[in-house]
């Protein structure tokens, strides 16, 4: 949040070694938000069940550099989405 604003940005994600790793340019919405301290929630719903879940994460984001990490992640070492 900064100066009372709030972002919301949908997200592609993937769980590693218990980390939380999402894609995004440097130039992109995301790329430039002040993300302080940021949080993540995945939910699902089972309607016919009449059953579901919310997993909520927070933290704070930071940028991987490491070509071997960003490999394994995407199989190839890009930034963008």
């Amino acid at each position: 949040m900064k100066e009372g604003s709030l972002y919301i940005f949908p997200v592609n994600y993937l769980v590693h070694d218990g980390g939380i790793y999402f894609r995004t340019s440097e130039e992109g919405d995301l790329g430039r938000a002040p993300l302080g301290s940021s949080a993540l929630q995945v939910d699902d719903v089972q309607a016919e069940a009449m059953a579901g879940w919310t997993v909520l994460a927070q933290g704070r984001p930071e940028q991987v550099d490491d070509e071997d990490l960003l490999k394994t992640l995407w199989g190839r070492s890009t930034e963008e989405p």
